[in-house]
């Protein structure tokens, strides 16, 4: 399940991109229709006609199966359609009433159920969650860490581990009242408060609190509470006979994959239509109110888009409320949103606030994760500019090349954990060379300080990355809180700062971890949606790495982390930010020594 549009968009299609080359010089590319001048134009017409045809233009690019989109302009929804199939075996064409898996959007409506809870006085978003929730507890490493708190939590700043991948997507997930006991023996990831770190476990630990304060299980809860109350009918947490005969089947390279349920329930298992999602938008931009009925205070929804982690060093401008992204854009006011993804259904949900203007776009195949964001943009754009009868800035031209002296090339030359996994960078000719598993990249210095990027195709020969978000996507070297960090700066007129990656400094590796170099995997029949399969120690340029092979639609192997022995049993993964900082170990159970990461207890492979 995905972070938030509007701030990570750009290295989202970034990360996907260098996991499939082709992909990257194909959108590299690829040429998008221009968009029209709207700025003496005064009706939403001429929007809608052009993004019909930049939507038909992406999926076929994209080979998208089926797509909806809703635009909404205060409290009307001006334009909702559907694009393509929800079933294209029988031929269901997908409407605006079409149901999706909206995934990680449902934290915005586990959220905004928290902050009702609050309003009724019944829990305090500042005190432990141990005080609403005393079966909660983890382990920590971290002397004087403060306690978590709801807020925290609804901030990814709680530490807690961000993915518990085992039993995730499977056919029969335990309640949420037993995996929150548990994770008991788990450990923080960080101390709460440090760096922003996408959490999912804490966010389905927030929603079990939701349940025992609410004295109701989850989906009913949220139904009674916040669904029905705002007019959304089409939706629901659970797959039932309201969902049901309008959902969405999933596809990855135009075949049917098999769905499964979400134990995270409340981190990302919303049923939702654009529709839906658009009267919910409605709600926000109305201060709370659906028609006569009070959803959340006006100055409960302040506090949730207020910037909760503005004096947060680590997290440069990836600023949140409480699970919203607050994104405060020079040209175009406030941007607030979400995204979601599944294995097979992707999400945007985004809206200038002041302007009270939103998109949203759900998409049920794996070829649409990232158009998806480009769409909603261009959407966002296009209303923004016949609003206000003003055409957005064209994007200043990046700096001058430059060369890179010996020193600073020497200064920067390491291995660093990354958005794209473990990535060593060297000297190279004038610039920098990073080496990924997928492949080589080239580090142009521009005059600024800031370096551009190019694929090296064949490992060798520079190609440019042309195009929207490539062209004025830069990474820097600097150091924040004491850590030697990359970061990005992604964005088309107003580049914003986030953190990329952290240096790593090779640790003392044990000889009881060298001893344990080799395949473990996992033997566990339990039938998974998403699966770790394997994971492979090797010991590479004085680095205790680990190699993972996860299974959804399709099979991939990654150089995942670096890990740093804490013990003879014990080693967390290198880095800063989501699924770093957590725990491996190896546990004994009837005579047998496991690997148990993630939930995961992998066999050894005999060597």
């Amino acid at each position: 399940m995905r972070r938030t549009w509007s701030m990570t968009a750009a290295l989202g299609i970034l990360v996907y991109c260098i996991l499939s080359v082709v992909l990257v010089l194909m959108y590299g590319c690829a040429s998008a229709p221009r968009r029209p001048d709207f700025s003496e134009r005064k009706g939403y017409d001429d929007v809608i006609l052009y993004l019909n045809g930049y939507i038909e233009q992406s999926m076929r690019k994209s080979g998208i199966t089926g797509l909806s989109i809703a635009l909404v302009d205060d409290q009307r929804i001006v334009w909702a359609r559907g694009f393509g199939y929800a079933d294209s075996q029988n031929e269901v064409k997908a409407t605006e009433n079409t149901v999706y898996r909206v995934g990680s959007i449902s934290k915005v409506f586990t959220a905004s159920a928290v902050m009702q809870l609050a309003e009724q006085g019944k829990i305090d978003i500042d005190r432990p969650i141990q005080t609403y929730l005393p079966e909660f507890s983890i382990r920590s490493r971290f002397k004087d860490a403060g306690p978590i708190t709801p807020r925290n939590i609804m901030t990814h700043h709680s530490g807690i581990p961000s993915d518990y991948l085992h039993g995730m997507f499977c056919t029969n997930p335990e309640s949420l009242e037993n995996f929150t006991a548990r994770i008991r023996d788990e450990y923080t990831a960080s101390p709460p408060g440090m760096i922003s770190s996408y959490s999912n476990v804490a966010m389905t630990v927030l929603g079990r609190m939701v349940e025992k304060v609410g004295v109701e299980p989850f989906p009913e809860y949220m139904d009674a509470h916040l669904l029905k109350p705002m007019g959304m009918t089409g939706s629901s947490f659970v797959m039932n006979d309201t969902v049901r005969p309008f959902a969405s089947k999933g596809y990855f390279q135009g075949k049917e994959q098999k769905q499964y349920a979400i134990r995270d329930m409340p981190a990302g298992s919303l049923y939702s239509n654009v529709t839906d999602l658009g009267r919910f938008l409605q709600v926000v931009f109305a201060d709370g109110r659906s028609k006569d009925k009070v959803i959340l205070k006006p100055e409960t929804l302040r506090e949730m888009l207020r910037v909760q982690n503005a004096d947060t060093p680590l997290d440069l401008d990836m600023t949140t409320g409480l699970n919203w992204s607050v994104l405060h854009q020079k040209h175009m006011g406030t941007i607030i949103g979400h995204d979601g993804g599944t294995t097979t259904f992707f999400s945007v949900m985004t809206a200038l606030y002041e302007h009270k203007l939103g998109v949203v776009v759900l998409t049920n195949c794996v070829e649409g994760s990232q158009a998806i964001n480009m769409i909603a943009q261009e959407a966002l754009e296009s209303m923004i500019e016949m609003r206000t009868g003003k055409k957005l800035p064209e994007p200043e031209p990046l700096p001058p090349v430059t060369r890179l002296d010996p020193k600073t090339a020497a200064r920067y030359t390491g291995a660093y954990d990354t958005m794209m996994g473990l990535v060593t960078i060297s000297p190279r000719r004038s610039g920098l060379c990073a080496k990924t598993s997928q492949g080589s990249f080239l580090l142009v210095p521009l005059r600024d300080g800031t370096f551009s990027l190019k694929y090296l195709l064949a490992g060798f020969i520079p190609v440019s990355i042309g195009g929207e978000p490539f062209d004025r996507l830069c990474f820097s070297f600097t150091e924040i809180s004491g850590y030697p960090v990359v970061v990005a700066h992604a964005g088309k007129t107003d580049r914003k700062r986030i953190l990329f990656g952290t240096r790593l400094t090779a640790p003392q590796i044990p000889a009881s971890w060298s001893r344990r170099v080799g395949r473990y995997v996992n033997t566990d029949r339990e039938d998974e949606g998403i699966a770790m399969k394997a994971l492979e120690l090797k010991i590479e340029d004085g680095f205790l790495v680990a190699y993972v092979t996860m299974h959804d639609v399709k099979e991939d192997t990654a150089r995942f982390a670096a890990l740093q022995p804490m013990d003879d049993t014990e080693a967390v993964v290198m880095g800063l930010g989501r699924d770093r900082g957590i725990t491996c170990s190896f546990i004994s159970r009837d005579g047998k020594e496991y690997l148990h990461v993630m939930g995961y207890d992998l066999e050894p492979v005999k060597k």
